[in-house]
């Protein structure tokens, strides 16, 4: 089996996570096999919904002191893949 075969045939999503309530933009994917996940768009590099962080900036994700910090998913993001699990969930019924 080659390197990530498994995720053959799932949709991916680029997002950001400011999109979420953070302050950093840091674009994330996410592979699903649900129908119609509804993601936000992601941001682009110069929004306002996000701080700028440069290569070599102190802000940003390379700002943040330790691994559990820079490795944080914003707590709406979560609550919005529960959410959607849940929805598909109850479709099954």
């Amino acid at each position: 089996m080659r390197k990530m075969d498994f995720m053959r045939g799932l949709e991916r999503y680029t997002l950001t996570y400011c999109q979420y309530g953070d302050t950093r933009m840091k674009p994330t994917d996410i592979w699903t096999n649900h129908p119609n996940p509804k993601f936000l768009p992601p941001c682009k590099n110069g929004d306002p919904c996000h701080v700028s962080a440069p290569r070599g900036a102190k802000t940003g994700t390379q700002g943040l002191k330790g691994l559990v910090e820079r490795s944080r998913i914003p707590e709406a993001l979560c609550e919005h893949i529960v959410d959607t699990c849940e929805e598909q969930l109850s479709f099954r019924k």
